[in-house]
């Protein structure tokens, strides 16, 4: 899922679409960024955020990962918590 935010609805939905991004977004538009802060997504893009079963955050990754196996292991290891 994304998260966008520092940005009007208008321009995330153009770049969604001009970029053909067909996974769920969700659009942050509290000036203080209550979503981003919650997520741990503040301070710089890509970020990804690994949620457990209660929706927790379990992981992060700051930046691109270098490896596609980085995001598997993570994956791997909330499934058979």
């Amino acid at each position: 899922m994304g998260l966008a935010y520092m940005a009007t609805e208008d321009e995330v939905r153009a770049l969604t679409d001009e970029l053909q991004i067909t996974f769920p977004n969700v659009y942050d538009p509290d000036p203080y960024q209550k979503v981003a802060v919650a997520f741990d997504a503040t301070g710089g893009v890509p970020r990804y955020v690994f949620l457990d079963k209660a929706g927790r955050i379990a992981h992060t990754i700051r930046g691109a990962p270098h490896d596609v196996n980085d995001i598997s292991k993570v994956l791997l290891d909330l499934q058979q918590e």
